[in-house]
């Protein structure tokens, strides 16, 4: 169209804010912080963009989508257990999936829960769905685990940030 958008990215150093990651062996505190961040995204963008939570099993879905919508409650953001795959719902909540059924859905936001689970699991299925996620998100990727990136992925390691996306907003006017 050859038109500038109508509309002007929340950061300033780069188009799109950086990938995040977070550390550590309790869970509960993952959830917390990708609770905290949706909340962000919900505040930087200005309403609940399409949002997906990743999950290494099936069996994680309902305990993750549970566990996130007591996290954000201050905030009135509902949470949707999307078990075996369902994709169909409503479009302004969180949707939480296990990675088996990502393939070809896009989401504005994405956070891969426990992604060493998968690497202990299976490494290069492990690959396989990292891939996914990264290619399903269309601005924001958040990503947790308990220790650190497999050595033959410490390169994209470099690249993700530890904390949060307020310090690369633009400062209010």
């Amino acid at each position: 169209m050859k038109e500038p958008p109508p509309f002007s990215s929340p950061f300033v150093e780069e188009d799109e804010p950086p990938p995040l990651r977070f550390r550590s062996s309790n869970r509960d505190l993952g959830v917390r912080w990708v609770a905290d961040r949706i909340v962000e995204v919900y505040e930087s963008v200005g309403y609940l963009p399409s949002i997906a939570v990743f999950v290494a099993d099936e069996a994680d879905v309902s305990a993750t989508a549970d566990a996130l919508a007591e996290a954000p409650a201050d905030h009135a953001i509902d949470v949707e257990a999307c078990e075996r795959g369902k994709v169909l719902g409503v479009g302004d909540r969180v949707r939480v999936f296990a990675v088996e059924h990502i393939k070809g859905l896009e989401f504005h936001a994405v956070f891969l829960m426990d992604f060493e689970q998968l690497n202990r699991r299976d490494g290069d299925l492990a690959m396989r769905y990292l891939y996914l996620g990264l290619t399903r998100s269309v601005m924001f990727l958040g990503v947790t685990m308990a220790g650190r990136f497999p050595q033959r992925l410490a390169p994209l390691a470099e690249v993700m940030v530890e904390g949060d996306w307020r310090r690369f907003a633009k400062a209010a006017d």
